[in-house]
């Protein structure tokens, strides 16, 4: 069973609103992280698995979940709806306060921020960090369509005539992965003043565990190994 270890230092922001939101994102963030490495083994290693005595159709089956769970919890995380309580990256900012930020909150704020393209000057935080998440939107706003479309036809309904043949690359999704785990961080680092949980990858170390005691050699964990 897995912990999500949060260790908490006492600051004016711990058990607000933000504090709150901040922890239900990390463990979307952690699903996320799972159902990617998931979806991703399978496929990898998919003639070897064919191989195996593992059911094909359980096979087929895990990873189509995998491929809709992602689709799914990439649209919670960054869901902007101001009609619900959400725990989604853009709820969690517009639950800032208005807060004085020392030289180093800034710099660290700075630092996200630039990594994803906002060179604007910090002044409010919140207004930052809605620059810096609209910009990534907008660079990445194909595969939000694509992945909005699937979850609203699909994935949360079952429209008839409906097809879908495909969804983002992956390269994508760890793309979409890494922004949702560094705004998370940065917010708990410099704004709640918490040590940030570890997202840990043991579904696909457990997954890739088991097809070593099937008897598969070597079985890939990135798509480098495989190139």
């Amino acid at each position: 069973m897995e912990i999500f270890h949060l260790l908490h230092c006492y600051t004016r922001m711990r058990d607000t609103k933000t504090d709150y939101k901040n922890i239900a994102l990390a463990k979307l963030v952690q699903q996320l992280r799972h159902d990617i490495d998931l979806h991703r083994l399978i496929g990898l290693n998919l003639k070897a698995l064919e191989k195996s005595e593992i059911s094909n159709f359980l096979l087929g089956h895990i990873q189509n979940l995998a491929h809709g769970s992602i689709a799914i919890c990439i649209c919670k995380i960054y869901e902007d709806s101001r009609r619900n309580e959400l725990d989604s990256i853009p709820a969690i900012i517009e639950s800032l306060p208005t807060l004085e930020l020392t030289a180093e909150q800034k710099q660290k704020i700075t630092e996200f921020g630039m990594l994803y393209g906002n060179a604007s000057k910090l002044t409010d935080t919140k207004s930052y960090l809605k620059g810096a998440l609209g910009l990534f939107i907008g660079i990445h706003s194909a595969t939000f369509d694509r992945l909005k479309k699937y979850r609203d036809k699909i994935g949360a309904h079952s429209e008839s005539k409906v097809k879908i043949d495909s969804l983002p690359s992956h390269d994508e999704f760890e793309t979409l992965f890494s922004f949702a785990k560094d705004i998370y961080e940065v917010v708990s680092e410099t704004i709640i003043d918490v040590h940030p949980a570890v997202i840990c990858r043991q579904v696909g170390k457990g997954f890739f565990k088991l097809m070593q005691s099937m008897g598969i050699d070597e079985p890939a964990f990135n798509f480098e190994e495989k190139a």
